[in-house]
């Protein structure tokens, strides 16, 4: 049961974002044209865990991959009707456009950085859902990854999510219960995070950010706790 409350208070923490939108369509209509475009490279499914066979040299890797903040994820549609694309690293910005392609989010492509995972992302309000795989996982981990391939996830990005789920768990269970019980705040009066973000953030955040690729910050959605500016990448998601 403690563990059930626990993945429901991580995945409610980690759902919640709010994004401005100054496109010349609405954002439903995006939403819906990102879900219609076909990524033609797809990221390939995770064969286990990335979050157990991390050795120091992969750590190192990983933390000094992140701390490039010039590597873009970018794409490149393949027809005229802009259906089918293809997704592609670059070291800078400039170097994807100069290629003909569209930055869709800062750092190295991942698991999640399809369009329809974009699409998810931009519109889903996670809290209930998540609570749902949530309790599920808890379970069964075949059904709580299903449970967030229906939310909307591809498979891949689905399965970088339990993952997470899965390692903050194991990482950050004691104090992560102890601030539900205590009611804690997101942030703190210093305006840092609460322990269980924190343990969150530090514990689990580096591999999931190298796997996933796209994240709501590096795709500049905010969310509900605050971040300065200077976290979050300034872009716009005109590109349907």
């Amino acid at each position: 049961m403690a563990k059930s409350i626990f993945l429901i208070i991580f995945l409610v923490l980690q759902s919640q974002y709010s994004t401005a939108w100054n496109c010349s369509i609405g954002k439903n209509e995006a939403v819906e044209l990102f879900k219609s475009k076909i990524l033609t490279n797809q990221y390939p499914n995770f064969p286990n865990d990335p979050y157990l066979n991390q050795t120091e040299h992969s750590i190192q890797q990983i933390n000094q991959t992140l701390s490039n903040k010039e590597i873009v994820c970018a794409i490149k549609y393949q027809d005229n009707d802009r259906i089918k694309y293809d997704i592609r690293n670059f070291q800078s910005a400039s170097l994807a456009i100069n290629n003909g392609y569209i930055v869709t989010h800062q750092g190295r492509c991942g698991a999640c950085s399809s369009l329809n995972d974009l699409a998810i992302y931009l519109s889903v309000n996670l809290t209930a859902p998540a609570r749902k795989c949530g309790m599920v996982a808890t379970l069964s981990e075949s059904n709580g990854l299903n449970c967030l391939k229906e939310i909307g996830f591809t498979d891949q990005c689905a399965q970088i999510w339990l993952f997470n789920t899965k390692n903050t768990r194991r990482e950050c269970f004691g104090v992560c219960i102890m601030a539900w019980i205590l009611n804690e705040p997101y942030t703190k009066p210093d305006g840092s995070l609460n322990n269980c973000l924190q343990c969150d953030e530090d514990k689990s955040g580096p591999v999931f950010k190298y796997y996933s690729g796209r994240t709501r910050r590096n795709s500049g959605i905010r969310k509900e706790i605050d971040r300065p500016t200077d976290e979050v990448y300034n872009i716009t998601h005109c590109y349907y």
